[in-house]
């Protein structure tokens, strides 16, 4: 395992000191860890919500397919179909 030096506010600080007092972790370094798969599944969770939302507002096949067709114009010089022209 690398070992890192990180700079913390005063009061993230004591966040981390005040966790390894508790006992609940044995040191920084797996305080540190636990937040990192806290902020992990926060991200994936945010993620799943807006793709919900897209499918529920049926945005997400146009997106999908705007994507695709950009992706296919770069490639190809401009002369792919738009979703537009669908």
């Amino acid at each position: 395992m690398q070992h890192r030096t990180i700079k913390l506010s005063p009061e993230s600080h004591d966040f981390v000191l005040s966790r390894v007092e508790s006992g609940r972790y044995e040191d920084a370094g797996d305080v540190i860890q636990a937040a990192m798969r806290a902020l992990d599944r926060e991200e994936k969770s945010a993620q799943v919500e807006r793709f919900r939302r897209n499918i529920a507002q049926g945005d997400v096949f146009r997106q999908l397919w705007e994507a695709s067709a950009s992706t296919l114009n770069q490639r190809h010089g401009g002369s792919g179909t738009s979703a537009a022209q669908l």
